[in-house]
């Protein structure tokens, strides 16, 4: 069932004040050169009430924190093991959020004032954690196995103003009841849904009919262990972190070809990081560099892109990198404009900012501790 805002008056008295005091805590917003079309959000994941955290940025990608929006929802204030736990409307016009501790999506509307919700809905299913859109289609991933349900993904339809409404029986499970999770997106062309499965060390593929509805699951094996975050480069190449279960140093990255019936083919099959626990995965948008967040180790590892879609180390021990050690444990990452990679620190509640120069090295230029809760932020996108 559908829960609206017009309905929750509570809620929406709540988040307006929330929203009043967000600004009027920070000039941030007011800044000629820092508005709401520049800025960096994650989610704190908080049992006690999950928030969107915003950070405006200047036009050299520097940031300055600028409040907080109650999602309305709950989450889990644990570590959730996941990547895409927001996620952008295609017109950058509204932000979509998960709640994994009471099921539930949240919808903002990104406005000159700042992010403001405007609907919260059911994810059809348990522990929402990671979202997927492509035109007027949003997929969530339902981690319900966590919470003595079953995995699946939920299909909805994206309104002209952000709302969202279930496709009907769009509902499918994955390769198995219970199988880790950890990330739901699109093919480039947007006809296949992808799904990684921590446990089951398994892709799971699904293609989409004229209607948007998901086919049966197709799961292969994955050409590494424990396939966990990834990304689809603007040539359609398939790329994905290979966790290796957390083994020290043995953690990996993999790239795929998707073929027009969901099919996958492996290009480059676990090229190491020399890491451990590579479970993040960010692309520029000109499809060039990859990275991979080494939350074990504290590092990022950098690799050229080819042409075909092979995987190169950028440098020969894998640490492109240090994010603050191990302790900081490195999880989402986001990009901006090819040039700037944002990396949520989560161990540190903190967003590390680096340069993204033209060879894919990195250069740090600016780290903010402290500023989400330790341990299970979740979520990072940048505009």
């Amino acid at each position: 069932m559908r829960k609206s805002i017009g309905i929750r008056h509570g809620w929406v008295r709540g988040a307006l004040g929330a929203i009043v005091a967000f600004v009027g805590a920070s000039n941030a917003w007011a800044d000629d050169n820092v508005n709401s079309a520049k800025a960096v959000y994650a989610l704190t994941n908080e049992a006690t009430g999950n928030r969107l955290a915003v950070f405006a940025r200047d036009g050299r990608g520097m940031l300055t924190p600028a409040g907080f929006v109650p999602t309305g929802g709950l989450g889990t204030g644990e570590n959730t093991q996941n990547q895409g736990g927001l996620a952008f409307s295609d017109d950058r016009r509204f932000i979509y959020a998960v709640n994994p501790g009471d099921n539930t999506i949240t919808v903002f509307s990104v406005t000159r004032r700042g992010p403001v919700p405007v609907q919260q809905i059911e994810s059809g299913g348990q522990l929402p954690n990671s979202l997927a859109v492509r035109d007027n289609l949003l997929y969530v991933l339902n981690a319900g196995s966590v919470a003595g349900g079953v995995d699946n993904i939920a299909g909805f339809r994206i309104g002209r103003r952000g709302a969202l409404s279930p496709i009907p029986n769009s509902s499918r499970p994955l390769s198995a009841p219970a199988t880790g999770a950890a990330q739901v997106a699109f093919s480039r062309d947007g006809n296949v849904l992808i799904v990684t499965e921590r446990l089951t060390n398994r892709i799971t593929t699904f293609t989409l009919d004229k209607s948007g509805v998901a086919g049966t699951p197709q799961p292969m094996t994955s050409a590494g262990a424990t396939p966990f975050g990834f990304k689809v480069n603007r040539d359609g190449f398939l790329i994905i972190s290979d966790a290796a279960g957390g083994a020290n140093g043995l953690s990996a990255a993999s790239s795929y070809a998707v073929n027009d019936h969901g099919t996958l083919s492996v290009i480059s099959g676990s090229v190491p990081t020399l890491q451990t626990a590579a479970c993040w995965v960010a692309v520029t948008e000109n499809g060039r560099y990859a990275y991979t967040g080494n939350a074990g180790s504290g590092t990022i590892t950098g690799f050229a892109v080819g042409g075909q879609g092979t995987l190169t180390r950028i440098d020969g021990n894998g640490g492109t990198v240090t994010t603050g050690g191990a302790a900081a444990a490195p999880t989402e990452m986001a990009i901006l404009e090819n040039r700037v990679l944002y990396v949520l620190n989560r161990g540190s509640g903190g967003i590390g900012v680096f340069w993204i120069q033209n060879d894919g090295t990195l250069v740090p230029m600016q780290n903010l501790e402290g500023v989400l809760p330790e341990t299970f932020g979740d979520g990072l996108l940048a505009n």
